[in-house]
């Protein structure tokens, strides 16, 4: 019943680097082909920051991409491009062997 937007299965063909930074500490980046799709499209731009360790874990994500709009059926048509932006925090820290507390907070 959902959109295109909401298919988390859609597979997209990325370019991507990551270093290692230092013992648990990984830096990867990506340009990724742009969901919107059409010509002349600014890729996908996204960076992870993330830190693991036996404490338990954070990460830093960015993501930015470029929406295109037309709205050709309007009686003052517009058209133009607006810059996207988002952010995501996580981390875990391990209580036990078994158990672990597990945040997420996500904008953009």
């Amino acid at each position: 019943f959902n959109g295109p937007g909401s298919i988390a299965l859609v597979r997209q063909p990325m370019i991507r680097y990551t270093f290692k930074l230092a013992p648990g500490a990984t830096l990867a980046l990506a340009a990724e082909n742009a969901r919107n799709g059409g010509v002349g499209h600014l890729p996908d731009f996204v960076a992870k920051l993330a830190y693991g360790a036996k404490w338990g874990s954070v990460g830093l994500g960015l993501v930015t991409n470029q929406y295109r709009f037309d709205e050709a059926g309007s009686t003052t048509p517009r058209s133009g491009t607006k810059q996207g932006f988002g952010g995501a925090l996580s981390g875990s820290f391990n209580l036990t062997k078994n158990d672990s507390i597990v945040a997420h907070a996500a904008g953009g």
